[in-house]
């Protein structure tokens, strides 16, 4: 029996059991990346300092399950030894916490990869990035537990026979039960699309706060748990952390639920952006952004965040604005960085009366820096030079009205897209298959 040292990432809402009475579903991670379950673990402990935290470490004995065949299952050896031993914060953006979780944990992306895995055994715990939300809905339930499941806690708690071997509380005590389900739909990177519970504890515990908050007004508090769930983590680096359940882990099409959710700040790095403009400290690299080309997850983070724009280094500022041509069906190629022959980027597409090529210019300016009617008077010499279709000048800041009033002039030759109608192009991003 080996001491195990894990950081407790996951504590699902309590439910009832005949044997254990009130008991949280407990998983966590080693220091190597490696998950474990940790069941029984009762709701209710003797002492509240014993009580522990979602990224609280712990140090405990733990035993292999036999009756439960998941393969990270163990059962504490000594209940008392759950007590934390420290606490993993969020200093430095986060820095610890995505270290192991994005870090030395493996994330998936692909959520039959997950399917197969349970089915085969060799999993049944893991780190989860959706590409989509599409939304986070809730639908109501009985609102009290299982009525013999109850009495038969009710009347073991009584007789001490729920306490025989631990130091619990010996004031048998019911946490109500949560009258609402709420769950995610999302699309993996597969463009699968699924809806998953959400078995979180901490969803529960907002439930109720905001119930209380809301005096007891049931709409407003659910409206309040959504604003959190979706709104607020869909602007973050949302992941989850799932699990499968014991009854449907071999037998469920899908037996995979969320378990938890980690999203925390999104975190750059000094290659995409400019130093003085950093969201994370230099050097940090643990959002698994691919430096070499604009993918799904800037855009993303640009949607939600385009002021950060402006942020971008003026290279990568040409790769995103290819990036979005390129999702658009054009097939683009980006000149020299260091040489300026006028534009930026070729953009060819094929259509009804034969190959269209656009030249692009980029201009990254800051919002109070508009840019002028000559850049525009220049790119229109190079599209007569070169002989092509069009140009477009793409700026993270807005035009003169001189440059409006050129681009009116050939208004079949020359486009403008200011910051407005960039955002406008973000959101409208579709990932190339």
């Amino acid at each position: 029996m080996a001491r195990e040292r894990i950081l407790i990432t996951v504590k699902t809402y309590p439910t009832l059991s005949r044997k254990y009475g009130e008991t949280v579903g407990t998983a966590g991670v080693r220091e190597d990346g490696s998950w474990v379950r940790i069941y029984p673990v009762p709701f209710r402990r003797l002492e509240e300092a014993e009580q522990y935290r979602k990224f609280d470490w712990l140090e405990c004995d733990l035993v292999r399950s036999k009756k439960d065949q998941r393969p990270e299952t163990h059962h504490p050896a000594d209940i008392k030894q759950l007590n934390p031993v420290g606490h993993m914060g969020t200093d430095r953006n986060w820095h610890e916490r995505r270290l192991l979780l994005l870090g030395k944990a493996k994330v998936y992306t692909r959520l039959q990869v997950l399917i197969d895995g349970a089915k085969a055994n060799t999993m049944s715990l893991a780190i989860f990035k959706p590409a989509k939300i599409r939304d986070f809905v809730w639908e109501g339930e009985e609102r009290e537990w299982d009525a013999s499941k109850l009495a038969e806690m009710r009347n073991r708690a009584n007789q001490g026979e729920m306490f025989a071997e631990e130091t619990w509380r010996q004031t048998f005590q019911v946490i109500p039960k949560l009258p609402y389900s709420f769950s995610y739909h999302f699309e993996d990177e597969a463009g699968k699309a699924s809806e998953m519970q959400v078995l979180d504890w901490e969803a529960g515990a907002l439930y109720w706060n905001c119930l209380r908050s809301c005096n007891g007004d049931e709409p407003a508090a659910l409206a309040k748990v959504r604003q959190k769930y979706f709104d607020d983590f869909t602007r973050k680096d949302l992941h989850f952390l799932l699990g499968t359940t014991q009854e449907f882990h071999f037998r469920a099409p899908n037996p995979w639920v969320i378990v938890g959710v980690f999203a925390p700040p999104y975190e750059f790095t000094s290659e995409l952006f400019n130093a003085d403009d950093l969201l994370t400290p230099r050097g940090v690299r643990l959002l698994r952004v691919d430096l070499e080309t604009i993918n799904e997850e800037l855009v993303r983070y640009l949607t939600l965040h385009p002021e950060k724009i402006c942020s971008l280094q003026p290279r990568k500022f040409e790769e995103l604005v290819a990036e979005l041509f390129r999702a658009q069906g054009y097939e683009v190629e980006l000149t020299r960085f260091s040489k300026d022959g006028g534009f930026d980027i070729s953009a060819v597409r094929k259509s009804a009366v034969g190959l269209g090529l656009t030249l692009i210019e980029c201009k990254r300016y800051s919002q109070d820096r508009r840019v002028g009617v000559e850049l525009v008077r220049g790119l229109h010499s190079v599209v007569e030079t070169a002989k092509a279709t069009n140009g477009l000048l793409v700026t993270t800041s807005y035009f003169t009205k001189g440059a409006r009033a050129l681009r009116d002039t050939f208004k079949h030759r020359l486009d403008l897209a200011d910051y407005d109608r960039l955002h406008g192009m973000l959101k409208d991003y579709k990932r190339p298959s």
